[in-house]
């Protein structure tokens, strides 16, 4: 939708983390009409690689490239973004943010990353980036930790299942897969080394019209909060 797509680029443009947005070579995934790819390109990315199989959905691309006059910064490739194999050689140097936009709880998004990652369609980091980690290790230990990912992505199941894979390692929030650390599918690194103290704020309204996820994510928060030294109720 037009909402999500802006919350996506709002994020890429303020938040500390995110990769820089302006002169960035792009990869769209999935792409359908290039949305997201052409979102990008009006913000200021160089250049969009549009990867899409369905016929009518290329030459709608095609058709939006024309309107906007951006044949020089754009290619429509026509691949499987499960199957990807190694970049087109026409297209230069490898890019620096990837859109993925697969049909919903098929597992292809898992799939294209891994793709991503494998054949070498991403570039490092730029230098400077990322984001920067205050950790506290034993005896009062004190240690700053710039990471510099290769994805950044807001659906961790995905991010989950490529380190199971073994296909890198990950920033995730213990909770979250406490089930995986138990069983052994992942291992915890640096496991004498915490993150800084963060202070965490929620306010909700005093009513009970949160929606059912809302208020079980809530609790949920609430249920694991209390359990860790330092914490005010």
């Amino acid at each position: 939708s037009d909402r999500a797509r802006q919350a996506v680029f709002n994020i890429l443009e303020h938040a500390a983390w995110a990769p820089e947005l302006h002169g960035a070579r792009v990869v769209d995934l999935f792409a359908g009409s290039g949305a997201l790819g052409l979102e990008a390109l009006s913000r200021g990315a160089a250049f969009c690689l549009f990867v899409e199989t369905a016929d009518p959905a290329r030459g709608a691309i095609r058709e939006n490239i024309d309107a906007m006059n951006l044949f020089g910064a754009t290619r429509v490739h026509r691949r499987d973004a499960t199957d990807l194999g190694l970049p087109p050689s026409s297209v230069g140097a490898p890019f620096d943010i990837a859109f993925l936009d697969p049909p919903y709880a098929k597992g292809l998004g898992e799939k294209a990353l891994a793709q991503l990652l494998a054949h070498g369609w991403l570039g490092v980091a730029r230098e400077g980036g990322g984001l920067l980690l205050d950790l506290r290790g034993p005896e009062g230990a004190a240690r700053s930790l710039r990471v510099e990912p290769r994805i950044v992505s807001n659906n961790q199941w995905s991010i989950q299942q490529m380190c199971e894979a073994g296909l890198g390692v990950a920033l995730m929030g213990s909770l979250d897969v406490q089930d995986a650390l138990a069983s052994g599918r992942l291992v915890r690194l640096l496991p004498q080394w915490t993150m800084g103290t963060l202070d965490i704020w929620a306010v909700t309204p005093q009513r009970d019209a949160q929606p059912a996820k809302v208020r079980q994510a809530i609790a949920a928060l609430q249920r694991y909060l209390v359990t860790q030294p330092g914490v005010l109720e």
